[in-house]
């Protein structure tokens, strides 16, 4: 799979639902049918193929035909107990990325994000090339600094930070994201990012990688583009005008397909 820490991955098929699979469709109704008026289905392999190694399916639902706005779309993976159901989202398609060799699995890319396989589940992780980082000017040094001393309780004997910047394009074109890192910043994961306009900071989120990328569309009550923030397990959509987790996208569960409760 092309992917890095910073949630780099390459889409190698898009799987839509203009002609579903006749035979991959009737399984999926089986399933389905009971609670959704619209299902589709296509088969693909989301897995290494091995000797006598199911392909897999990928399905369309909706509450209506054609599910027009309210699609759902979901992945099966077929196990020795039936299908089960690894991965589900709102939306009408989805993309394939290449196979992870340490997993066997595919990333799977959906709604400008990725979804990688960890090993027990499909986790978010931000998708689109790496943000491209630059030193800090001297003023961005110097809000920086001024920004620590007035809202961290450190000692003056603990180093400045390290300073790395991304320019973003929020609302004006103008924003940019300070990232601060060094132990005493950090801790054991996150690091403090700062999200600025105008030489002010607008909020201060917490970021592992660190990673943080324009949102995808979304904008907050100030016109602000969203902005997403890779943690640990999770992908939080925050408002950068006033730094509210607007959506959390954690683990995809994993549930028998066709069983799950609406």
């Amino acid at each position: 799979m092309a992917t890095t820490a910073m949630g780099q991955t390459v889409a190698t098929q898009t799987i839509d639902f203009d002609k579903p699979d006749e035979d991959a469709t009737a399984v999926a109704r089986a399933m389905y049918g009971k609670r959704f008026a619209h299902v589709a289905a296509k088969r693909f392999w989301l897995i290494e193929p091995k000797d006598g190694m199911s392909d897999q399916l990928a399905v369309q639902l909706g509450s209506r035909k054609p599910c027009a706005k309210d699609c759902e779309v979901a992945v099966l993976f077929h196990t020795d107990n039936g299908w089960a159901n690894i991965w589900r989202e709102k939306g009408d398609s989805l993309a394939i990325g290449e196979l992870d060799e340490l997993t066997g699995l595919k990333s799977i890319i959906h709604e400008g994000r990725a979804w990688e396989w960890d090993g027990k589940n499909y986790y978010a992780m931000p998708y689109g090339d790496v943000p491209k980082y630059r030193q800090a000017s001297e003023d961005e040094m110097k809000l920086a600094i001024d920004w620590v001393k007035a809202n961290l309780n450190l000692p003056e004997t603990v180093a400045p930070p390290n300073l790395s910047v991304v320019d973003m394009d929020l609302k004006s074109g103008d924003e940019k994201a300070i990232f601060l890192q060094g132990t005493a910043f950090c801790g054991n994961s996150e690091c403090p990012v700062l999200i600025v306009d105008g030489g002010k900071v607008l909020t201060r989120v917490d970021s592992l990688g660190p990673d943080v990328r324009e949102g995808k569309g979304l904008r907050d009550p100030k016109g602000y583009k969203m902005i997403e923030v890779m943690h640990p397990t999770t992908v939080d959509i925050v408002s950068p005008g006033n730094g509210q987790v607007a959506l959390t996208f954690g683990a995809e569960p994993i549930v028998r397909a066709g069983t799950e409760t609406e």
